[in-house]
């Protein structure tokens, strides 16, 4: 998303890859940058706003045309579980101001990980309300699948709001279709 974003704004401000990249990065890597292979640095990032007369926070915003794309959306995904799981919760606003989860076509997986996310957020945000709104629908998304790490993460945090509200036996037997997490 950061990549289709900051090509819209070189667009807008008639600039050439190798005009924006000149000084800052090799031309060939602003162009792997705005096709979403890589990720760049917030120095990077900082420097493209200055020629681009904008700020990094323009980046974060929605590209104007924005479709879903399967590998956009999970290599956004896959960058923000990275994030929560190194606890950098401030750079995870960005995501949640996207509002993936109002996509209608992203697959219950994919959803289900957006979702816990969120969950972890609000979370560490102490927002416990909205903590258990997503985790409860990370768990209802995640559990149409086999089981697997997400799923693992979204009953882990599920009974540990459990615990918290003092309802251990709920929590030991959390996991859904008779599964039990021991």
């Amino acid at each position: 998303m950061i990549g289709q974003r900051i090509k819209e704004i070189r667009n807008n401000n008639n600039l050439t890859q190798e005009e924006l990249a000149d000084g800052i990065i090799s031309r060939t890597y602003l162009s792997l940058i705005e096709k979403g292979t890589v990720q760049p640095s917030t120095n990077v990032l900082v420097k493209l706003s200055k020629r681009l007369n904008c700020t990094v926070n323009d980046f974060m915003a929605e590209v104007s045309h924005f479709k879903y794309n399967n590998f956009e959306i999970l290599r956004e995904i896959g960058h923000y579980e990275l994030k929560v799981d190194n606890e950098d919760y401030e750079i995870v606003k960005h995501f949640i101001d996207k509002e993936y989860e109002q996509i209608e076509d992203v697959p219950l997986p994919d959803s289900g990980r957006i979702h816990l996310i969120y969950a972890r957020y609000f979370n560490f945000k102490g927002d416990l309300k909205r903590t258990r709104l997503h985790t409860d629908k990370a768990l209802q998304k995640l559990s149409t699948i086999a089981v697997n790490q997400h799923y693992v993460n979204a009953v882990l945090l599920k009974s540990e709001l459990l615990i918290e509200d003092g309802a251990v036996d709920e929590a030991i037997d959390i996991g859904g279709n008779g599964v039990s997490v021991n």
